[in-house]
């Protein structure tokens, strides 16, 4: 009776390689239906089983239960559900797949890339934009002086003009390769407590050149910027123009007023 049980409960069990079959040693005996086994062989196969589930082993095939996997020594194929790579790229990186290739779906960052954070150290590969300047190790640069500045250097040295971003001893040289190896700084571009802006010519706007400031916190009007009064001879009624005899009263301060819009303030880095 009990062989008959434990016949009847190998037989459910799909062979090998059917779509369930655990991913461990094949049973050591093969029994058919109908086929009256002997116990030993019976319980071999058994017991095989048994210690496939004890031990949680995966199912074969094609992994679709495999939630993860680690200490891969050969990267997995497309077809596999894997990326032909030994990496998928930066921690957090995102890959999305069209079936036949891997692509990230979110692009590296890269030199010159600004970001803005609640940090107030720099990530590593970052420096802060603190209106400070880099340069090589024996350079002085206040932001950061090291060899790894040299792309952000020679970035900055191509794309924005001496006056934004200045290059130490007030002249820039013959490239920014040779002012680097000559142990020179260039300024980040001022952004400390500034508002950001699209460098460009905007539709029926003056053009800005990248890395260049404008504007004021708070202005003084000038006598130009006053709108057109005028007022009665000795504090008269109006005329149809100008007096010539003087008004011997004054209003208002002629101080600067603020001008500055609601304003929230982050800090920025910019990557080497």
């Amino acid at each position: 009776m009990l062989r008959r049980f434990l016949l009847a409960l190998l037989l459910a069990c799909p062979p090998l390689g059917s779509a369930w079959a655990l991913n461990c040693s094949s049973n050591p005996f093969t029994l058919t239906n109908g086929q009256i086994g002997d116990a030993t062989q019976v319980m071999s196969n058994f017991n095989n089983l048994l210690n496939c589930a004890n031990n949680n082993l995966a199912k074969n095939g094609a992994n679709s239960d495999i939630t993860s996997l680690s200490a891969l020594s050969t990267p997995l194929s497309v077809s596999q559900g894997g990326t032909s790579v030994a990496s998928s790229g930066a921690a957090g990186n995102v890959l999305t797949s069209d079936g036949t290739t891997w692509t990230s779906a979110i692009a590296p960052w890269s030199t010159g890339d600004v970001k803005t954070t609640l940090k107030t150290v720099a990530d590593t590969g970052w420096v802060m934009m603190n209106d400070g300047t880099i340069g090589d190790a024996t350079s002085g640069g206040t932001t950061r002086a090291n060899a790894d500045t040299s792309a952000l250097f020679t970035l900055l040295w191509n794309n924005t003009a001496q006056a934004d971003c200045p290059v130490s001893g007030g002249v820039r040289g013959a490239s920014a390769a040779a002012d680097f190896a000559a142990h020179k700084t260039i300024a980040l571009p001022k952004i400390l407590g500034r508002a950001l802006a699209g460098a460009g010519t905007g539709s029926g706007l003056t053009s800005r050149a990248l890395a260049s400031i404008v504007g004021e916190e708070a202005h003084t009007l000038t006598l130009a910027e006053l709108p057109a009064l005028f007022y009665g001879a000795n504090g008269g009624g109006s005329t149809s123009g100008p007096q010539t005899t003087p008004v011997n009263s004054q209003a208002g301060g002629g101080g600067a007023h603020n001008i500055m819009q609601p304003t929230t303030f982050l800090n920025f880095m910019a990557k080497l």
